[in-house]
């Protein structure tokens, strides 16, 4: 077994011993780092200056200038940043309609003046209302509305109505201030369109999540420091050739999909944040992540790029922020714990359903504690991400797996499937082999889910590691039924070429079939560079000087756990069937699995994997149980008192 880990670097199966080598191997890992730290910084900052361009400068607000539009309340509406605000935003209403911001009461009692009368009513409310704020009337008060009542009846004092009229302007400015001090009502107004916008009134828009015409300097910041140290941290930690776990390490066609798929979650989630709608990019980018790439890397990736993203949207508006951030790390758990293991197409979708579920939950629990009322429209627009996720999640799994050649349990779920094509010829025109593969595919994938690894891959590609064996299938002994050995009649030489030319012939299959290249590995690795030694000996017994190079399969030796399994499964189901009449006794079939993996470790075919020694005991008691149930016959008694014939 190899005993290199991250950080020392290999090639072809040796240790990097020679400086300039390594030199050579990092200035290009370099290179392919700083490639993928360049092109993320780019879409991040593309992104953000396309956002603004499209979005938020066409339908910003700027001080000084009249509002584009009319700015409501969002409906889950916030408290102004202050009392002032507050006071302020309703006066303005009150110049547009009064109706808006005044009860049916107080705006029947004002209509029962003449229209002269009615205006001067409204004018001097507005006046007498902005000189209190000039004065600080508020602000002496400590914001509250007791004691504000004195700093506008001195107010009133200098105007020259008649007293009846001064009642009904302090009624109208004492509406306006109570209303001030709560929470607005969902869709009143904050400004209306060709309205001045002034200071007091952007600060009370921005604390509504809307944004301005001026370029995001603070967003287009972060994004750019914040995803190129991400990205940078990312690409060290998933994308080290010299990994010794493959499956920690990500390949080019790997990071195109899971760059594809944050950037694009980025921009739908980017383009709604002027309206403050959460769409869960979070989970739905988690969920590809861990339906395509090892749980680990799906794990690191998805909560930080989660989480940056999060920030970059919602930079303007913390508390959607932190509703996001939230969701990314609860994505990333519950995707690790959910998201595996998916043996059926009802259960990826049951467990997707699931997944989106508890996020909504989560989410809505959060902007509770916001404070954000939780109305019917924002309880509907989860419960419609709950449902429209997982489809489209299930939708776009095909696309992702022609465009980058990724994995995903539909493939491989598919590849598994008897129905498929050339497992329904190895089925009817080489059942031995079938048989064989289904054995060895129960056996490794066993194994495989005991070290947590992916089973359901290890399956499918012990289904087709021998599909070679179709176009000569008589040459192998599971399917001449018992009947001549057409080895009796050859020489070990042209036994040797036919037996090994299986693993050529099943690549050729595999590229004629479409199948992926990870069924590839498992094709030409299940055998590793190991020796027919059966013929090899024959011919050297009768007298045949042969290289052993020509009895010895191409390989490579397995270069992952999982094609180091199945090489293994192999081997033990091929022996035990050898020797099936011999292993009665349990310890007879320890023993058999003992001498096949100390074998394999002893001609260095694990030389490229890094099982540990606990894993490979239980690799071992996995295969002994697995052969024990598979040779388990039933004992039948005789019926007592039963005749013969009766």
């Amino acid at each position: 077994m190899r005993t290199t880990r991250l950080g020392q670097g290999t090639s072809n199966g040796k240790p990097l011993m020679s400086r300039g080598v390594r030199v050579v191997y990092n200035w290009n890992l370099d290179r392919r780092r700083c490639g993928f730290v360049v092109l993320t910084v780019f879409l991040s900052i593309l992104g953000v200056v396309a956002n603004w361009w499209l979005v938020e400068l066409p339908t910003g607000f700027r001080i000084g200038e009249p509002s584009p539009r009319t700015y409501r309340m969002r409906l889950w509406s916030v408290k102004a940043e202050s009392p002032s605000e507050g006071f302020l935003s309703s006066l303005n209403a009150l110049k547009i309609d009064p109706n808006q911001v005044l009860s049916q009461k107080l705006v029947g009692l004002i209509s029962s003046f003449d229209p002269v009368t009615r205006d001067r009513l409204i004018s001097a409310a507005i006046a007498t209302g902005e000189l209190v704020l000039r004065e600080g009337g508020l602000g002496r008060t400590g914001g509250g509305v007791l004691g504000v009542d004195d700093e506008i009846w001195k107010a009133l004092d200098n105007l020259s109505i008649p007293q009846a009229q001064k009642n009904v302007v302090f009624q109208i400015l004492w509406e306006l201030l109570v209303s001030s001090q709560t929470k607005g009502r969902a869709r009143d107004v904050i400004v209306y369109e060709g309205q001045m916008v002034t200071e007091d009134i952007a600060r009370l828009l921005a604390a509504e999540g809307y944004r301005d015409r001026e370029f995001p300097w603070k967003r287009f910041l972060w994004a750019f420091f914040a995803v190129a140290f991400w990205s940078n941290m990312s690409w060290s930690l998933f994308s080290r050739a010299d990994s010794g776990r493959r499956s920690y390490s990500l390949e080019p066609s790997h990071w195109g999909f899971a760059v594809t798929v944050i950037f694009l979650c980025w921009g739908l989630q980017l383009g709604m944040s002027s309206l403050l709608l959460d769409v869960m990019f979070p989970a739905a980018v988690a969920s590809w992540l861990f339906l395509v790439l090892a749980p680990v890397v799906a794990f690191g990736i998805s909560v930080g790029w989660g989480i940056v993203g999060a920030i970059i949207c919602f930079i303007y508006f913390p508390p959607m922020a932190a509703i996001q951030t939230l969701q990314a790390v609860l994505s990333a758990g519950l995707g690790y714990s959910l998201l595996r293991g998916i043996s059926s197409r009802l259960s990826l979708l049951y467990r997707l359903t699931y997944y989106f579920v508890l996020i909504s939950l989560m989410s809505i629990f959060v902007r509770w504690g916001f404070g954000f009322p939780l109305d019917s429209a924002v309880l509907l627009q989860y419960g419609a991400l709950c449902l429209l996720w997982p489809s489209v999640v299930l939708a776009l799994l095909p696309l992702w797996e022609r465009l980058f050649g990724v994995l995903s349990p539909l493939m491989i779920m598919e590849l598994s499937h008897p129905s498929n094509p050339l497992l329904r010829r190895l089925q009817l025109e080489a059942p031995g082999t079938y048989h064989h593969s289904l054995a060895v595919g129960a056996m490794a994938g066993g194994a495989a889910e005991l070290l947590g690894m992916d089973g359901l891959m290890v399956r499918a590609g012990a289904y087709y590691h021998d599909i070679g064996k179709l176009r000569r299938p008589k040459f192998f002994i599971e399917n001449q039924g018992g009947g001549e050995n057409v080895h009796d009649s050859l020489s070990p030489s042209l036994s040797a070429l036919v037996i090994l030319s299986h693993v050529r012939d099943g690549l050729e299959l595999a590229d004629e079939y479409g199948l992926p290249d990870f069924v590839k590995d498992f094709i030409s690795e299940h055998h590793g560079t190991t020796c027919l030694a059966y013929f090899y000996r024959k011919a050297r017994a009768m007298g045949e000087d042969v290289p052993i190079d020509q009895f010895s399969y191409p390989g490579p030796a397995p270069r992952s756990r999982e094609t180091a399994l199945v090489m293994l499964a192999d081997s033990v189901e091929a022996a035990a069937k050898a020797m099936e009449h011999r292993l009665e006794d349990p310890s007879e079939v320890e023993g058999l699995v003992d001498e096949v993996i100390k074998s394999k470790m002893d001609s260095k075919q694990l030389d490229n994997v890094d099982f540990t020694m606990r894993e490979i005991r239980i690799i071992r008691d996995s295969f002994v149980g697995a052969l024990r149930s598979m040779r388990h016959t039933r004992q039948v008694r005789p019926i007592q008192g039963l005749k013969e014939g009766g």
